[in-house]
């Protein structure tokens, strides 16, 4: 498949507005060095027979030392048309002693983050790539299970440093390619041999580390707005194809597989299981982790082959392929294998690392021509692929081989000049990056409408069924969507019959289950009773589309119209609208994106904080419901944890907090320190520096809670709360009128209970509505007064608000919007193609 070549739009990135990712991945230690380091170590030892760890006795040192040339390195990785690039937060460099922090590596790493900010470029980070601290190996890294908490610590450590500029983090680099190496091979640190158990456990406790390095960072502030993962190395052994394979050979390549860990990692991460037993003379290696599936927000993919292996035992190929430097051949239909087995975990894929050691370039053409159709395939068959990353850049330090392997798309001069130059297939690399992001930004699946006045119905049939049957049919014989991947919907009314039915491909229900067709349905049905027939037909265009984005279904309550984007229907036979490729101005529509998607984030952070107050799992709001920044000091536990106050004075408890007499609207304690001096008391003058910045959460009276310094400047002009305003310069005990809640004594009634939980609810109530009209200053693009009053009332009513499920809101989304005017505008030039709906799914009814 050449670049012009069709690549296909529906690229299955349901639920994110991201754009598909192209770029590098690089390991700082191999572009850069660091002596002091565990494989700095281990390049100057020796092997357990006297050799040396590296061909060649090769030493790292500064390697194409992208440490100091990052700058121009990263634009010309935007001149190849990247914009996401791939680097290592090297352990050993931000902590090089146990508990100290380099500042000058801190700086670098941000300096590094500024210039792909500047070249308008994500950032990928992982934690671990191979390489680690001094210190940590003496203590005897994964090898031992106490040593994890290390890790962990300094996970922590680094998304305090840089989790507010990086959304995409990985955990570990290759677990089974460090375990394999390190104890198997030894041709890692710490260069053991055949320690088959030892292995196992190796890789069990990197995984541990990955699992607890992933709670630790989502529980720290601002860690649910990042997505955290793993980055495995799929590779498998087999035998050579040959007119007879001896059995050791199966045996063998069995084995090797068993320890590389393919199955292993995808099994510890889709169930939380960990088993390895290798034979029955080595001791197995299990566990199975407490809470079941752990956390994995996306899977990196790292392919680049398989290994064959002949009756010599030794590296070789099969016939017909030709090997690469490094001692595999290339194996396209092995990257679609790999997708397919990683594509079980339901979770998105990067592929963070694909390339080719090749001394020359013919090579990496193949590479590059073999294995991006693969990728284009495995989409197209519903892998949910968002992005690929190049290894590498700039050719660099290969491990063990030393700087044999030239993997880099620009070829570096290892002879003191740092001269790069960009090989040929730069340029074919540079093409597929730009027809993939293309063709990524409209996505579209077809979508035909078969509107008739009767519908034939066999006697004895009943109407939907003979619906459910025809629609099939005319699905399969209009051929509506791709044949590769039976992905297209269409939509069937007949009007005397009254029925409706929505057929749907293969390819389609992943987006569009059965659940979600009949909520579709049952969203138009006010319509078609008032015989708004093009109405009906249009609203369920537009709610498939939505469904096929990934947004959730339509909700069932309102039989108002909406204000609809245009949308292109061809009528009485078919119909087919696709997406295309929107053309506006693109700073405008970026920004618009950009200001979506933190609407997004900061409703779902509101529902969140909602929900977790209404079910008493935090003592307190997380953020302030002035400016929505979250407080300093993150929320204690609610009632009904250990320890806490019980669930009839629990919000009581917050109130009666607020007895200090010099400054009768404040919490005791620190809280109420920088208000205290505001008002030039003695307690203020002693406690602490007072920093205006400071968000510290501040409690009043009336129970809602505030930053320090948004409720200072209120106060500055008024004497009440600014959500409920009721007067909270009154001395304690005093009366304060409607919206008091309960008093600060316990309720011992069920009386008192109940209306001290009513009053708790309607301080829940009016912070969801304040916090709501101020989000909808800052975005009244997207948020309206009906909004606005829905969601208030849904969680008076129901005690949660479903802001996700809002068709208006759906609606308001700039990509939405631009899709719906290009389908609209050219509809879908790219034929039927074939597809069918066996094997799909559907729902009707009638009206």
């Amino acid at each position: 498949m050449k670049p012009d070549a069709h690549v296909p739009k529906d690229l299955l990135r349901h639920g994110t507005d991201d754009p598909f990712y192209v770029g590098f991945s690089m390991s700082v230690y191999q572009s850069s060095g660091h002596d002091h380091s565990s494989w700095g170590e281990f390049g100057r030892s020796r092997t357990w027979y006297g050799g040396h760890t590296i061909q060649g006795n090769q030493q790292c040192g500064e390697s194409c030392n992208f440490w100091e040339l990052f700058d121009a390195d990263i634009e010309r990785a935007a001149s190849l048309g990247a914009n996401c690039f791939r680097i290592s937060l090297e352990w050993s460099r931000i902590e090089p002693e146990k508990g100290e922090i380099d500042s000058a590596a801190v700086q670098r790493y941000h300096d590094i983050i500024d210039s792909l900010e500047r070249h308008k470029i994500v950032p990928f980070v992982s934690l671990h790539h191979f390489v680690h601290p001094i210190w940590f190996e003496h203590l005897g890294g994964f090898q031992k299970e106490e040593n994890i908490a290390f890790f962990v610590d300094y996970a922590k450590l680094t998304f305090r440093l840089f989790g507010s500029r990086i959304k995409y983090w990985s955990t570990f680099n290759e677990p089974g390619i460090a375990s394999f190496a390190g104890l198997m091979s030894g041709t890692f640190p710490p260069g053991k041999i055949l320690r088959i158990a030892g292995t196992a456990r190796h890789l069990l406790h990197m995984l541990q580390a990955h699992t607890r390095a992933y709670e630790a960072i989502k529980a720290m502030p601002g860690g649910d707005a990042v997505l955290v993962g793993i980055v495995h190395n799929f590779f498998w052994f087999e035998p050579k194809q040959a007119w007879w394979v001896p059995s050791y050979v199966r045996t063998i390549c069995k084995f090797l597989n068993l320890m590389w860990g393919n199955d292993t990692v995808l099994e510890y991460l889709r169930t939380g299981r960990f088993e390895s037993k290798a034979s029955w003379f080595v001791p197995g290696v299990y566990y199975q982790n407490p809470t079941g599936r752990p956390g994995c927000d996306f899977f990196g993919l790292n392919y680049y082959s398989r290994g064959v292996i002949d009756w010599k035992l030794m590296p070789s190929c099969q016939p017909g392929e030709t090997m690469t430097d490094m001692p595999y051949a290339l194996h396209p239909d092995g990257l679609k294998k790999a997708l397919h087995s990683i594509n079980r975990l339901d979770v998105p894929i990067y592929i963070t690392e694909l390339g080719v050691a090749d001394s020359g370039d013919d090579m990496r053409r193949k590479l590059i021509e073999g294995y991006m159709p693969k990728v284009a395939e495995a989409m197209e068959e519903g892998c949910d692929v968002r992005g690929v990353l190049y290894w590498s850049l700039i050719d660099n330090f290969e491990w063990q081989m030393g700087f044999k392997m030239k993997f880099g798309i620009y070829n570096w001069d290892n002879d003191g000049s740092q001269k790069r130059t960009l090989r040929d297939s730069g340029k074919l690399l540079t093409q597929w990056f730009k027809r993939l992001t293309e063709y990524a930004a409209g996505k579209g699946l077809p979508v035909g409408v078969a509107l008739m006045r009767s519908m034939h119905v066999d006697p004895g049939q009943e109407p939907g069924a003979a619906a459910e049957a025809f629609a099939h049919a005319v699905h399969a014989a209009w051929g509506v969507g791709s044949a590769a991947c039976n992905n297209g919907v269409l939509l069937l009314l007949a009007l005397d019959q009254r029925q409706v039915y929505i057929s749907t491909g293969a390819g389609a229900t992943k987006a569009l289950p059965d659940a979600h067709l009949a909520a579709i349905i049952a969203a138009a049905r006010p319509l078609l009773r008032r015989q708004l027939t093009g109405e009906a037909v249009q609203q369920m265009v537009v709610d498939v589309g939505l469904g096929l984005a990934g947004s959730p279904g339509p909700r069932h309550d309102s039989e108002d119209g909406l204000d609809w984007v245009g949308v292109g229907i061809f009528g009485t036979v078919a119909a087919v609208i696709g997406g295309s490729m929107w053309c506006v101005d693109l700073w405008k529509h970026w920004r618009r994106k950009k200001e979506f998607k933190a609407c997004k984030r900061m409703l779902d952070k509101i529902k969140r904080e909602q929900d977790n107050l209404r079910t008493h799992a935090w003592s307190r709001p997380a953020s302030c419901p002035v400016c929505l920044e979250d407080f300093s000091a993150p929320p204690g536990p609610g009632e009904g944890a250990e320890g806490t106050v019980p669930s009839s004075t629990a919000d009581e408890a917050r109130a009666s907090s607020s007895s200090a007499p010099s400054a009768p609207l404040l919490p005791g304690g620190d809280a109420g320190v920088g208000l205290r001096r505001r008002s030039g008391g003695q307690e203020g003058a002693k406690e602490g520096s007072g920093d205006g910045d400071a968000k510290t959460p501040v409690t009043l009276r009336c129970g809602h809670t505030f930053c320090e310094p948004c409720l200072e400047q209120w106060l500055d002009n008024h004497t009440n709360c600014p959500i409920c305003r009721q007067d909270v310069s009154t001395p304690p005990g005093a009366p304060t009128g409607k919206g008091q809640p309960a008093t600060q004594q316990q309720t011992s009634t069920a009386e008192e209970r109940e209306r001290a939980q009513r009053a708790a609810q309607e301080v829940l109530n009016t912070d969801l509505s304040f916090r709501l009209l101020m989000l909808q200053r800052m975005y009244p693009w997207y948020l309206t007064d009906d909004m606005i009053g829905r969601w208030t009332g849904e969680a008076r009513e129901t005690g949660t608000f479903d802001w996700a499920g809002t068709r208006e809101f759906q609606l308001r989304d700039p990509g939405v919007a631009a899709q719906q005017r290009e389908s609209g505008a050219s509809g879908f030039g790219g034929g039927w193609g074939g597809g069918h709906s066996v094997g799909g799914g559907g729902a009707g009814g009638s009206w």
